[in-house]
């Protein structure tokens, strides 16, 4: 997928058998996860047919790499997280309470350079 893009729903429309491709595959998942449902709602999931917690990317894509930014939303404040071995267009606002909150793991380097980068411009 290194080379793949995200289409908006209207922008495969566009495409020539977009429409009727788009339709087909929304069907056909909305099938496979109403089959998923039932089977968890009955028990029937058990063993190697059971879902399991997908890995999309390696673990290490977790861990904050830099804090880019900060913002205060109301009295929320939330931190522009570069995420290790993601490009820098990957970055996410993230609320201070997954950062402080211990979910992150050793948030110290990130944000040591952080405050760094603030003191030298105030």
């Amino acid at each position: 997928y290194m080379y793949s893009e995200w289409m908006t729903n209207a922008q495969v429309e566009s495409l020539s058998g977009g429409k009727e491709a788009l339709r087909s595959f929304l069907e056909r998942e909305q099938r496979r996860w109403n089959k998923i449902k039932f089977q968890v709602k009955e028990g029937q999931l058990r063993g190697w047919n059971a879902p399991r917690r997908l890995s999309f990317f390696p673990r290490s894509f977790c861990k904050p790499e830099l804090i880019l930014s900060h913002k205060t939303m109301g009295s929320k404040l939330s931190f522009l997280i570069k995420w290790r071995h993601l490009p820098y267009d990957q970055a996410t606002w993230e609320p201070s309470s997954l950062l402080f909150g211990g979910k992150l793991g050793d948030i110290s380097e990130p944000l040591k350079g952080y405050l760094t980068h603030l003191a030298q411009f105030h």
